[in-house]
């Protein structure tokens, strides 16, 4: 199961249409606090977190990503702070948005390997 982390429906049907394509199961939850419960009982193979999701909980993120055994944060280019700030918790990588939306293939099938 890959799961994402945010409010967008863009990303999210950019993100679903990779994991389809892959035969994978996605979840789309907008906090830290919905994933933790489809996580319940249920294999995550990566999770993916758009840091600009709002009242992001940055310790129950930090918690959640050291449970997964694949999490790949992102962020517009322009949120430099927010980049930063994820590249201090464990994820995989850090990516811009742009850097996501054009190898969510390549992220979505590193998943699945």
């Amino acid at each position: 199961m890959i799961v994402l982390i945010s409010e967008d429906l863009m990303m999210s049907s950019t993100v679903s249409a990779a994991v389809r394509a892959e035969g994978g199961t996605f979840r789309f939850v907008a906090s830290v606090e919905r994933a933790n419960v489809k996580l319940e009982g249920n294999n995550c193979e990566l999770l993916l977190v758009d840091l600009q999701a709002k009242d992001l909980d940055w310790d129950a993120l930090a918690e959640l990503v050291a449970r997964v055994p694949r999490a790949v944060a992102y962020a517009q280019h322009v949120n430099v702070d927010l980049l930063r700030r994820g590249r201090e918790l464990a994820f995989e990588s850090v990516l811009t948005r742009g850097q996501l939306h054009a190898g969510i293939a390549e992220v979505v099938t590193g998943a699945a390997e």
